[in-house]
């Protein structure tokens, strides 16, 4: 676990750290595909973004996305810090946000070979929700309080 890490909510003042975190990050944001095919300006769509930061540097992101009447949720942590509770981090801010918040359903997708992450996401109560393709499987969070 990496000590001295704070999360920074993303706002217009703040904005550059994404850039920032994107170019720095190498090859995790491989497999996080999401500013792929969207302009940075969709964080305006987020119910929630952060980054954490270590040393004033951005190591990790993660975002609550409103997409029609869905929320995605989505993380991403450098190449040097993973492994380092950096995930679960970000993980139990954005999740707590959501239940505060009244959010019943998160979804997620991931790809299916990446076990540590489909783990991790099945200790904060993802479940498989669907087989996409053959390469990604999308995941869901219920928040019942039944």
């Amino acid at each position: 676990m990496v000590k001295d890490i704070s999360l920074v909510d993303i706002n217009s003042n703040n904005f550059s750290l994404i850039t920032e975190f994107l170019n720095g990050a190498s090859e995790s944001i491989k497999s996080f595909r999401y500013f792929n095919s969207r302009p940075l300006s969709v964080i305006s769509n987020h119910v929630k973004t952060v980054i954490a930061l270590c040393d004033n540097k951005p190591i990790g992101y993660g975002h609550l996305d409103e997409e029609f009447d869905t929320i995605w949720f989505g993380i991403a942590i450098s190449d040097n810090f993973k492994g380092k509770g950096i995930g679960k981090k970000i993980m139990s801010y954005l999740i707590n946000y959501a239940d505060c918040s009244e959010i019943i359903e998160l979804k997620l997708s991931v790809d299916i070979n990446n076990s540590v992450a489909i783990n991790m996401y099945k200790k904060f109560g993802f479940i498989i929700d669907e087989k996409l393709d053959t390469d990604v499987l999308i995941m869901k969070r219920n928040n019942n309080e039944e």
